[in-house]
């Protein structure tokens, strides 16, 4: 009997010890790894940490939910290609466009930004069309979706950068003619750099709404939770009071 109880305490061990150890990996292989760029003012690094109204919304979303992964920043181009190749990788805040629809799951909208060509104050030079910009050089966020588009459009004087912040500079000091950019970005540098008023819009282009990017092999539920939690976010008033708490309410998606 002694023999025989002991045996069966071994194999209850053994029993939970395995469960114990699946459980663990199911959970490691469901924890989301959340990744975001330098990309002022919805999100940038202070102190070590992700900041901005996009990062808020992504802590709200895990109160919701009862997660707590870390969020990473990456230059863009880093981590857009490891969202497209990593599975339960998802990356913010990613402009949902005809080319990139198919390549990732997506949760939002979670902000809407419009898009202009900027010029340093007092330039001379005016646009009426978006065919009039192309002899000047232009400055971009290397691999955004600012990028891609003029590439479509038949741009060939682009001057990619890896942070947008160096656009700002450029522009400042005639190194570039025109920066494309959304409305919202240059504000949040000028003001970062004591640089208020050094650049203004001189052309409209396009509206666009920003998502959450997921990896295509992330699973559907995981997904379904978060677009969830955002809608539960947006109803309740939060999104909207985090688009304010940061002077962005012209960010605040308003057509969801």
């Amino acid at each position: 009997m002694k023999i025989s109880k002991s045996l069966g305490i071994v194999v209850a061990v053994m029993i939970m010890t395995s469960l114990y150890i699946f459980n663990s990996r199911v959970h490691a292989q469901e924890q989301l790894e959340i990744l975001t760029c330098e990309c002022p003012p919805l999100s940038y690094e202070k102190n070590h940490k992700a900041e901005g109204p996009g990062a808020d919304l992504v802590r709200h979303i895990q109160k919701e939910l009862n997660t707590r992964e870390e969020i990473s920043i990456f230059p863009w181009a880093r981590a857009y290609k490891t969202t497209l190749e990593v599975p339960n990788t998802v990356l913010f805040s990613t402009a949902k466009t005809a080319l990139r629809e198919t390549l990732f799951k997506w949760v939002g909208p979670m902000a809407e930004k419009k898009y202009y060509f900027f010029a340093k104050i007092g330039s001379k030079i005016k646009i009426n069309s978006i065919e009039d910009a192309k002899k000047y050089n232009i400055g971009v966020h290397l691999g955004s979706n600012n990028h891609s588009f003029l590439l479509s459009q038949g741009f060939e004087t682009l001057q990619p950068v890896v942070i947008e912040e160096q656009n700002l500079m450029k522009l400042y000091y005639d190194r570039i003619d025109l920066w494309y950019v959304d409305s919202a970005t240059p504000r949040s540098l000028m003001k970062l750099n004591f640089m208020k008023g050094a650049v203004e819009e001189k052309y409209f282009v396009q509206s666009i709404k920003l998502y959450y990017a997921f990896n295509k092999a992330t699973p559907d539920r995981i997904v379904k939770n978060w677009q969830q939690a955002l809608d539960n976010i947006r109803q309740q008033g939060t999104m909207l009071e985090v688009f304010k708490k940061h002077n962005l309410e012209n960010l605040y998606p308003m057509e969801y």
